[in-house]
Order: C-alpha cells, then sequence, then structure tokens
C-alpha cells in the first residue's frame, strides 16, 4: 500500500477521535461544535482509534517488509582457464619381473658369441668377449690371454671389409714397411698378405711398437675380422708358429 494513503488513513483517524472527544460540544467565540448523538459519538471513537491503530501498524511494518534489493550481475562470470583433460592415457605399470626369466641380451652379445666362434678351438679357451665400445663400425671384441706366447691377442669384428680396411690402414700408417713378408724377425717391417688353402685371405703386417715389444696384425677379409698379437722381441718365432693356428677360420669345427 503507497505510503501517501496510510498517512491520509492515520489524519482521518485522528480527526474522527478528535470529533469524538470533542462531541460533547464546545465553542470558542463565534465558532461552535454542537453535540453529538451518543451513538454517533461511539462509532466515531471506534472508527477513528482503528483507522489511526491501522496506519500506524501499516507505517511500522513498512520499513520490515520492504523487497530485497538485487543487485544487477556486474557481467558474465568467467572461470579461470586450467588445463584440458588429458587425453593421453597413463603410464602402464612397470611390470613385475620374472625372476626365472633368462638376462636380456647385451649389446653386442650375439656378434660376441659369433666372433668367438671364428677363433679356433685350439687356443678359444683363452679367450672372452671384451668391453670395447661397439660402434656401426666396430660390432664385437674378444680378448685372448695364451698361456705363453703371445703375452695377448685381440680379435676385432667389423660390419664390413670396407670398414676393417679402413680401420687397419689407420692403425699401420705411421710404420714405415722395408720388407713385403713377416716371415722371420729380419722382417720385422714386413707388410705383405696371405692365403689359406690357396685362396687370398688377408693382409698382414708385423713391427716393434714404441712399447718395445714385436706386435703382428692381420686381416680376415671374408670375415671382417683384424686380429692383433704382441710378444716379447725374443719370442717372435713363436709369435709366426702361433699366427698359424691362431685363425680366425671360416668354419667353427677348425
Amino acid at each position: 500500500m503507497p505510503t501517501s494513503i496510510k498517512i491520509l488513513l492515520l489524519v482521518f483517524g485522528g480527526v474522527l477521535l478528535l470529533a469524538a472527544l470533542l462531541g460533547s460540544g464546545f465553542s470558542i467565540r463565534e465558532i461552535s461544535f454542537p453535540p453529538m448523538n451518543p451513538l454517533l459519538r461511539t462509532v466515531t471513537v471506534l472508527l477513528g482509534a482503528g483507522l489511526m491503530v491501522t496506519s500506524v501498524v501499516l507505517l511500522a511494518t513498512e520499513g520490515g517488509t520492504k523487497d530485497p534489493v538485487v543487485k544487477p550481475p556486474s557481467g558474465p562470470t568467467t572461470t579461470a582457464p586450467g588445463p584440458s583433460p588429458s587425453t593421453t592415457p597413463p603410464p602402464e605399470p612397470n611390470p613385475v619381473p620374472d625372476p626365472d626369466a633368462p638376462p636380456p641380451d647385451e649389446p653386442g652379445s650375439e656378434e660376441a658369441e659369433a666372433l668367438m666362434g671364428h677363433i679356433p678351438k685350439s687356443i678359444r679357451s683363452d679367450c672372452a668377449p671384451g668391453t670395447a665400445s661397439y660402434t656401426e663400425a666396430l660390432t664385437a671384441y674378444a680378448e685372448c690371454q695364451p698361456d705363453g706366447v703371445p703375452t695377448s691377442a685381440s680379435y676385432f669384428q667389423f660390419a664390413d671389409a670396407p670398414s676393417m680396411d679402413g680401420w687397419f690402414q689407420a692403425a699401420v700408417e705411421d710404420h714405415t714397411f722395408t720388407s713385403d713378408s713377416c716371415d722371420s724377425y729380419s722382417d720385422l717391417n714386413g707388410e705383405g698378405s696371405y692365403s689359406v688353402g690357396g685362396t687370398p685371405t688377408g693382409k698382414v703386417v708385423c713391427f716393434a711398437g714404441e712399447d718395445g715389444r714385436v706386435h703382428l696384425m692381420w686381416t680376415h677379409e671374408p670375415l671382417a675380422v683384424i686380429v692383433s698379437a704382441v710378444a716379447d722381441p725374443a719370442d717372435y718365432d713363436q709369435l709366426i708358429r702361433w699366427w698359424s693356428m691362431a685363425g680366425p677360420n671360416n668354419s667353427t669345427e677348425a
């Protein structure tokens, strides 16, 4: 209900109540108010009092019944950006290792096993796969420690014959060879070729190293293998005899 109507009710009720109070009559100089009928006076009192009470109640409750103020939205609500759901499936848990499973092959293990098979059985027990760093050119390595002569020997397996030849030439390029064979100690600075069963097989060189020992090195073209053996100068003849059976061989049954 509008506030102005509530005030009018209060004023009108007050007037009626005042008229009822003055209903017995009064006069002020020329102004006079005639006496009211007792019944009308009673009705006026009740009506005036009722209107005043009603208007007071309405005015009193107006402050407590106001509609709540609804603030207009300040703008569209935005959600802070966050990481989008990942489409990558979660990683699978690591499998539990099987204690009965065989150990995985080490890099170059198959090549090393094949290289060991090319070493003659008569000296194979003195050899074992080495730990040289394998590259695309050098695929396997075996180290031999014979009981006697030579003091040590190394077998190198290459990926192919061209790679083997390149490595061989780089290893001997600092030496001057004055002989075309290594048959005797007098031919120590020698460089030549050799055959197996009448078939050209590879190259052979012999020279004195900076360590004061005798070095004998040869290639096996069909297998792309290089062998290097070392002995004391006094044992050179025994080194040449050892070379005749040192291989490698084209057959693992040799």
